[in-house]
């Protein structure tokens, strides 16, 4: 998905996302319904399946939710996935170095070039110096088009960084 767009050490997603199933029931339980435990568990269990794969990986940094938004919801949903997979992998959540700047409507029912509009240039890196050379799993809770990831990714390689790819669900 990201190929020839920005370059990405590793990736994968844990669950398929499918509309009207009990993943999209579980993702909206997680993003919408205020169970941040949810993420969670399941971060927690998609890191032991996941150990070997990530092995080398640094730090954790969840994708940011502007302040505003994350105010309205309560927390952040990708770091709560973050938090469970802190705890199966033994690696840091650093949520101070990727910052979300803009504000923007909802994605969830634009077309894929509206959500590569809505994302570009939306983040940045504030806390260089907690990154700088170190090898960075960034986490969402769904991968749909990859404008978000693809943003957060662009922002993150103008730091010595190497950056890797986690999500809880994908929805093609």
């Amino acid at each position: 998905m990201f190929y020839g767009r920005v370059y990405v050490e590793r990736a994968t997603s844990y669950i398929y996302f499918k509309k009207h199933s009990s993943t999209q029931a579980i993702l909206h339980y997680l993003k919408y319904k205020g169970k941040p435990n949810l993420g969670v568990f399941l971060g927690k269990k998609a890191g032991m399946e996941l150990k070997s794969f990530y092995a080398d990986i640094d730090i954790l940094i969840p994708v940011p939710l502007h302040p505003k938004k994350q105010k309205i919801r309560g927390y952040n949903q990708s770091e709560a996935i973050c938090n469970g997979l802190s705890e199966a992998l033994g690696k840091p959540v650093v949520t101070s170095s990727l910052i979300k700047i803009e504000h923007t409507k909802t994605q969830t029912k634009k077309d894929k070039y509206s959500r590569f509009l809505n994302s570009q240039n939306k983040f940045d890196v504030a806390d260089k110096e907690a990154i700088i050379g170190k090898h960075v799993l960034i986490v969402d809770d769904v991968l749909t088009t990859g404008a978000t990831l693809e943003a957060c990714i662009s922002a993150l390689l103008k730091v010595d960084v190497k950056v890797s790819i986690f999500t809880l669900g994908y929805a093609q």
